[in-house]
């Protein structure tokens, strides 16, 4: 992988595990060991950015709690952006140019995207029918499965959902783990007994039962299409689609 500026490169991590940096003074390796980032100074033009306390670009690591794949501070160790073992990323703020929130729901079959969807039996989602629902019942609008929604929420992309233990509010539990190399006994996500690791796994954006749901700002909607009354049509985007705002 490269990165690169109009002057050049900045930037590289290769296949054998080696970071570079050309710009700057961060450099780690350690190819299939698994390369940790061991401070380094990056310039922005403006300030420093420090990248430290990392466990390892690795391919494989416990997710030990409290600590970190990525921590970046700047030069008076204010933390603002970092990556945890345990998945969370946490940010000063977010910035892009999609401008809705979405969430993958189940139901029974892929729904045709722009349609308007209510919450069915069982809690699985279908398209709206005047016979059943009312008005307020709309809860979002089907978006396309590649969309570059701003945020999309309940994603299972890379695991089975269940792969950790959650307790019924879902919050995770934790367990002891003993690192082999040196002894030292870390807190880390408690993975669940019903867990099969050499099962393949299909994410939900590639199951036809899971669509993605347009919950919140501005989406597409197909014309003619019945809207909850909270929402708000913005303007055309074509002859037969018009963009709402979702709220």
């Amino acid at each position: 992988v490269r990165g690169a500026t109009d002057a050049g490169s900045v930037a590289t991590w290769t296949a054998s595990g080696l970071l570079g940096v050309h710009n700057g003074s961060i450099g780690a390796s350690g190819g299939s060991g698994g390369s940790c980032i061991v401070g380094g100074t990056l310039i922005d033009g403006s300030q420093p950015i420090n990248f430290s306390d990392c466990a390892g670009l690795a391919i494989s690591q416990p997710a030990i709690a409290g600590k970190n794949w990525i921590k970046c501070t700047t030069d008076v160790a204010n933390l603002q952006f970092r990556v945890g073992l345990d998945g969370a990323v946490t940010g000063a703020s977010f910035t892009s140019p999609a401008a809705d929130y979405a969430e993958w729901f189940e139901g029974l079959e892929p729904l045709p995207v722009g349609g308007c969807v209510v919450i069915g039996d069982g809690g699985l989602i279908r398209l709206y029918d005047s016979r059943y629902d009312r008005l307020d019942d709309i809860m979002g609008v089907v978006r396309p499965r590649k969309t570059r929604d701003c945020l999309i929420g309940n994603a299972a992309e890379h695991n089975w959902a269940g792969m950790y233990l959650k307790d019924e509010f879902g919050d995770p539990v934790y367990e002891n783990w003993t690192d082999p190399a040196d002894g030292s006994v870390h807190r880390v996500l408690a993975v669940n007994p019903a867990y099969e690791a050499s099962l393949p796994y299909l994410p939900r954006s590639a199951r036809p039962e899971w669509n993605l749901i347009g919950l919140l700002g501005q989406v597409p909607i197909l014309n003619g299409q019945p809207q909850n009354p909270r929402w708000r049509a913005m303007r055309p985007i074509s002859d037969h689609v018009t963009l709402v705002y979702i709220r």
